[in-house]
């Protein structure tokens, strides 16, 4: 695996425009009867890896650009100088890069850290819930300090229940789903992302991922959940979204903090409702186009593309050919061609079929 300016480039533009895509597949309710969930968690975890892992591979092909990447490193290219100091543009942006990551990676600590600060009071002051669910490494609370039914923590995961009158029936999806998000590690995933957002802070596209990811999370949850279910329960789940949203309220304990550490189900409802309605007859993506998804892997790591340059090992030196002048080419006995203008040794010519050259005599290194 080989990472380069060229890598980062062409990997972060792909994933813009793979998060494009999914913005599409989600945006239209009616590729929900065709599009599932396997096919979008695949979908997801390329994006994932190409950004997590924006290098070349084996199976790269390089192809030559000659205009825009040129241009884009002589750019990067242009000094500065500040004194006694000189740096280029290049380096420049990598440094506001890093001030910018570490800038992020700060501001997500003191989130993480004033979410434990929640936790505690809500350990404090929310009433504990002891269900078949709740064991050393969950906890239930039913407490005001959220609106509407939240999951958190990594390692010690809490299911917060907003002080409502559920019924028995919508207390139980209520802690399926939530249970589900546990299994998933669906709070593991979102942290990851987190750290992916950190080191592409400039990377807008991916903020839009975050809520497109977020939504996919839920497709899968609920279509885990419905799989336990009968048919008739089915459709109880999916009204239960419903009355159970008519229930909660918008307001959160602080959206600023956990937000991005928590798994909450709002503003996701008609979604959902629809992803469930639209794959009740068919609940898996058909192979040939799931076959689509598993190719993309390769398609996205199939290719780079590298500023055309000429390499200054082969050729030592450029001039313009003097047709007056006494110009030959001498053919060495290896085969290559030397370019001699007024006697003098220009150096080794690669491409004898030049436009330029095609009038110019060509010697036998034997015969000069």
């Amino acid at each position: 695996m080989i990472f380069s300016l060229s890598s980062l480039l062409i990997s972060s533009l792909l994933s813009c425009v793979l998060i494009l895509v999914l913005r599409v597949l989600l945006k239209k309710t009616a590729i929900y009867r065709v599009v599932r969930t396997d096919f979008l968690n695949i979908f997801c975890l390329v994006i994932f890896l190409r950004l997590l892992f924006p290098v070349e591979l084996k199976n790269t092909m390089t192809l030559p650009s000659r205009v825009v990447l040129p241009t884009l490193f002589k750019v990067l290219a242009t000094t500065f100088y500040v004194g006694q100091f000189d740096f280029s543009l290049e380096e420049l942006l990598f440094v506001i890069w890093i001030f910018g990551s570490c800038f992020y990676l700060a501001k997500l600590f003191v989130n993480i850290f004033k979410l434990k600060n929640v936790v505690n009071q809500i350990a404090e002051y929310g009433k504990p819930v002891e269900l078949e669910l709740s064991n050393r490494n969950t906890s239930i609370f039913i407490t005001d300090f959220v609106g509407t039914p939240t999951v958190l923590g990594v390692f010690h995961r809490y299911i917060l229940i907003p002080s409502r009158k559920y019924t028995a029936q919508e207390l139980e999806y209520i802690l399926l789903h939530e249970k589900q998000h546990i299994q998933n590690r669906d709070i593991l995933k979102k942290m990851v992302l987190e750290l992916l957002i950190v080191a592409y802070w400039w990377l807008v596209p991916l903020y839009f991922f975050r809520k497109q990811f977020n939504l996919v999370l839920e497709f899968s949850v609920d279509k885990q959940v419905t799989q336990q279910l009968s048919d008739s329960e089915y459709f109880d789940y999916a009204q239960s979204l419903v009355s159970v949203q008519k229930k909660n309220s918008l307001e959160t304990l602080s959206p600023n903090i956990v937000a991005n550490f928590t798994i909450s189900e709002k503003f996701t409802l008609q979604k959902r409702i629809n992803f469930l309605l639209e794959g009740y007859e068919n609940r898996k993506t058909k192979k040939s186009i799931l076959a689509i998804c598993l190719l993309l892997p390769l398609v996205v790591t199939s290719f780079i593309f590298e500023p055309y340059h000429i390499s200054e090992e082969r050729v030592v030196g450029t001039e313009t050919v003097d047709m007056n002048a006494d110009t030959y080419l001498l053919k060495k006995q290896d085969g290559t061609y030397v370019l001699y203008i007024d006697g003098q040794d220009m150096g080794i010519v690669s491409d004898t079929k030049d436009s330029s050259l095609k009038e110019l005599k060509i010697i036998n290194e034997e015969g000069k």
